[in-house]
């Protein structure tokens, strides 16, 4: 996307000129180099991230509405970047246009198919332990076991292996990482339709888009987006096959009266487009 916008940047002059991005491995060199710091590093996440790792566990075992509040409000889009996972991994790779696997690296679809869990597998992470030990949740919802009398862990005879009991707000917890989990699998649905838009297989990216996003979760954060590209899909795929059909498609989803940044926009395309399926 950087690289986009740089593009763009450089072909605005004059009363146009806008700055649009910026190069932080350049800033970053610059500023190591100053004489009172001995490190920097390029944070891989927003700031409210790390502000997230250190409040929401103990805020929620401790029932702090406060912090319940912000892990429910706070999105999944930077939730994800705690730590470099499938979802991440994709939108990385997606901005690089490297869609498909190479020799020895995995594209964009790959990633995102990846960070697509199945259903069944949120919907039982509170009760089988399969689903959390996939989903390596049990580290987040479980705790070793303390004896009250010698302080120590308690350990299992048997395998030797720590005993471990559910953290505090157990279930409130399983209800956040299910969120989490089934926005990750919106937003990499979604994703996926670009994808798809991006290397012109129109019929895939119309399933991603109106089957897999839109009509599978149509209140998820991502729906009018996906509406947006929806409608491009069927306008480049009427202008490939001629067909009339998809341009009156492409104006139907152009026209969604949800709204979103892009509406304003989306309205004009679909009046551009009815002006010239008139004059045919």
């Amino acid at each position: 996307m950087s690289q986009r916008m740089r593009i763009l940047e450089d072909s605005l002059a004059g009363a146009d000129t806008t700055v649009l991005t910026t190069a932080p491995t350049q800033l970053w060199q610059k500023i190591r180099q100053h004489p009172g710091l001995s490190r920097a590093t390029l944070l891989m996440a927003p700031f409210e991230s790390y502000a997230l790792r250190g409040r929401l566990p103990e805020g929620i075992q401790k029932q702090d509405p406060a912090a319940q509040q912000f892990a429910s409000e706070f999105s999944a889009e930077l939730r994800s970047f705690e730590d470099l996972n499938d979802l991440l991994k994709g939108l990385i790779v997606m901005f690089r246009g490297e869609f498909h696997d190479g020799v020895d690296t995995l594209g964009a679809k790959s990633y995102l198919g990846g960070a697509r869990q199945p259903d069944s597998l949120i919907d039982q992470l509170g009760t089988s332990t399969e689903a959390q030990e996939t989903l390596d949740v049990r580290r987040i919802l479980f705790r070793p076991q303390i004896n009250p009398e010698t302080g120590a862990v308690e350990i299992d005879p048997q395998t030797m292996q720590p005993v471990v009991e559910k953290i505090p707000n157990f279930d409130a917890v399983v209800a956040i990482l299910q969120r989490v989990i089934r926005e990750v699998k919106q937003h990499a649905s979604y994703r996926l339709g670009i994808v798809e838009l991006e290397g012109e297989r129109y019929e895939s990216a119309e399933s991603w888009l109106r089957v897999r996003t839109i009509e599978a979760y149509p209140e998820c954060r991502w729906i009018r987006h996906a509406e947006y590209c929806l409608a491009r899909v069927h306008e480049e795929w009427g202008q490939v096959e001629q067909d009339p059909e998809r341009r009156l498609q492409a104006i139907k989803w152009y026209q969604s009266d949800r709204p979103g940044p892009m509406a304003h926009g989306c309205c004009l395309r679909a009046r551009r487009l009815q002006a010239e399926s008139a004059k045919k």
